[in-house]
């Protein structure tokens, strides 16, 4: 079998070879393989080069390709003696309009690209004869007008993508030639309008993405007739608010909705009601300032996100029901409680939690129960000062527990009773003056933040201080990287150095004037990954200036068992002829 598979694939190549051999034509710009597939891209073919280059190509041509060239136009039968195009590609050229019946011939396209041009006007019969047409692309033209019959007779099509243009308005002509439409991409445009039973027509649509665009508001009817839609898009609108009825016509087929970056303000109870195959919803930075009672009751959510609202309290009854979540996102709100038993019903599925970027200020016993898979739980940039021993007791999964950016002055091992496979601590950026009793293994990754002192700054040059004075033979890497401030560039954007033991300090030169750098100083400890990040702004200026006033501070040693230490961590920003310094952790 084998033999045989191998000569027919050598008759195979020397048919190729003959017909090469032969002459077969091909465009001298162009790259053709055999008389099938011809490529013409990124040549600097213009219109009067088009003709020629045309009239060279195989007319049993099937694949053509002429994007990324500097085209204006297409002459309506500059393409007729190659009607078996399945495949043609005029995307990224400089197209001014599409003449119609211009593929009048052209019944066996399957494939259209005209993304990348300067489109601004879809004439009637456009795309007439394109009758097994299945994928147009029309993204980032300027189309403002598609006129009433544009899309006549493009009864095979089931992609168009039509984001990145001009159009403001939706109206029930604009697709009512889409009987077999699966995906409709409208997103990046100016939509302000959509009339009632726009899409009435697109009975198979299965995504629709109108995000990015000017929406103000969805009516029962604006949606009408899609009634196998499974994934819907209206991200970054300005949709105030959301109703019952909106989503009947796929109550049963909808599995993502995406609703982040608008205006909404308030959920109905109701709005997601017998969305039983509903798997992912996003309402992530809206004006939710409130959930209502059981909204996502009986749903089979996988995924939850509603970061960047302004929810200040979870209640025990707002995840009634939802018994599959394994991604839930409540960051960035403005949350001062969150009730005992809130996550129960999502307990045995959820994998990860972010509540970081809120106002809690103690973590209970209880919070987190019966979490058995929970793999990932984010608690930054909250005030948290007290967390019960054996809050974490249930979490036998969690690897990643990031605390940083808290009001915790301490941390002793009784607080992760329970969760003995943590392998990431994050508890930089805390006032944290004790760390004590914990035995860390070789895979643990501990974050913790000391102070750095930086002095003697001029428009080049600065001093780097690190506490840590008992002169222990430790390493330190020293790591800069340049964040730019006004018009003018640092010189490079990232330095890494390895220093010799016994140092606590470092001298770092060739600066740029009027430049911001970030520096952190780290320890390199053989036994444990612990990181005692100790991080500062330098801003150099114009003009040389030395600071020599502030003195270094000394910390005890830290080590594999213990470590006590300054929690002070200091930004130097210098101006003119003085020097202010800011406490990091109050920002």
């Amino acid at each position: 079998m084998f033999r045989n598979q191998h000569h027919d694939l050598w008759f195979g190549l020397l048919a190729l070879g003959c017909l090469v051999a032969a002459g077969v034509a091909c465009p001298i710009v162009c790259q053709c393989v055999g008389m099938l597939f011809i490529y013409c891209d990124s040549r600097q073919i213009s219109d009067s080069d088009l003709t020629r280059t045309i009239s060279e190509i195989p007319t049993e041509a099937t694949y053509l390709d002429l994007h990324g060239n500097i085209l204006l136009s297409i002459q309506y039968d500059l393409l007729y003696n190659h009607k078996r195009l399945l495949y043609l590609d005029l995307s990224f050229n400089r197209l001014m309009e599409i003449v119609p019946n211009t593929f009048k011939f052209h019944d066996q396209m399957q494939k259209l690209y005209l993304h990348g041009n300067n489109l601004s006007v879809l004439y009637n019969n456009t795309f007439i004869g394109l009758t097994s047409l299945k994928e147009l692309r029309l993204s980032d033209n300027q189309i403002s007008v598609i006129e009433k019959f544009a899309f006549r007779g493009l009864s095979a099509l089931s992609v168009l993508y039509i984001s990145g243009n001009k159009l403001t308005t939706i109206t029930v002509d604009t697709f009512v030639a889409f009987g077999g439409l699966t995906l409709l991409d409208l997103s990046h445009n100016a939509i302000n309008y959509i009339q009632d039973n726009s899409f009435t027509n697109l009975i198979i649509l299965q995504k629709l993405i109108l995000s990015y665009n000017k929406v103000k508001s969805i009516s029962a009817s604006t949606l009408t007739g899609l009634n196998c839609l499974q994934e819907l898009r209206l991200s970054y609108n300005t949709i105030e608010s959301l109703h019952i009825y909106e989503f009947d016509s796929f109550r049963d087929s909808l599995k993502l909705v995406a609703l982040d970056n608008n205006k909404i303000k308030m959920l109905n109870s109701d709005v997601f009601k017998r969305m039983i195959n509903l798997e992912r919803i996003n309402l992530s930075f809206n004006e939710l300032s409130q959930l209502g009672s059981n909204v996502f009751q009986g749903l089979q959510l996988e995924e939850l996100l509603l970061q960047g609202n302004k929810l200040v309290e979870i209640q025990r009854n707002i995840f009634s029901g939802t018994t599959k979540i394994s991604s839930l996102d409540l960051s960035q709100n403005t949350i001062t409680k969150v009730y005992v038993g809130a996550f129960d019903s999502f307990a045995q599925t959820v994998f990860d939690i972010r509540l970081d970027g809120n106002q809690l200020k103690d973590i209970l016993v209880g919070l987190f129960s019966n979490m058995n898979y929970l793999q990932s739980l984010n608690l930054a940039r909250n005030y948290i000062m007290f967390i019960e021993n054996g809050a974490f007791s249930s979490l036998k999964n969690l690897q990643t527990l990031n605390l940083s950016g808290n009001q915790m002055t301490s941390f002793a091992p009784s607080m992760l009773s329970g969760a003995s496979n943590v392998k990431v601590l994050d508890l930089h950026c805390n006032p944290l003056n004790s760390f004590q009793g914990f035995k860390f293994q070789e895979d643990q990754n501990i974050k913790i933040s000391l102070n750095l002192t930086v002095t003697d700054i001029t428009h080049e040059s600065a001093r780097v201080t690190w506490p840590y004075k008992d002169g222990s033979q430790i390493y330190w890497s020293l790591e800069l990287t340049c964040l730019y401030l006004d018009s003018v560039n640092c010189t490079f954007q990232g330095r890494y150095t390895t220093l010799p033991p016994y140092k606590v300090d470092a001298v770092i030169g060739d600066l740029s004037p009027m430049s911001r750098y970030y520096i952190c100083v780290n320890p390199a400890f053989v036994s444990t990954k612990i990181e005692l990040h100790q991080c500062g702004t330098i801003v150099t200026q114009s003009a040389g200036l030395s600071i020599t006033d502030v003195s270094p501070v000394t910390v005890a040693k830290p080590s594999t068992s213990t470590a006590v230490f300054h929690y002070s961590m200091y930004s130097c920003i210098i101006v003119p002829g003085m020097l202010i310094l800011k406490h990091v952790f109050n920002l």
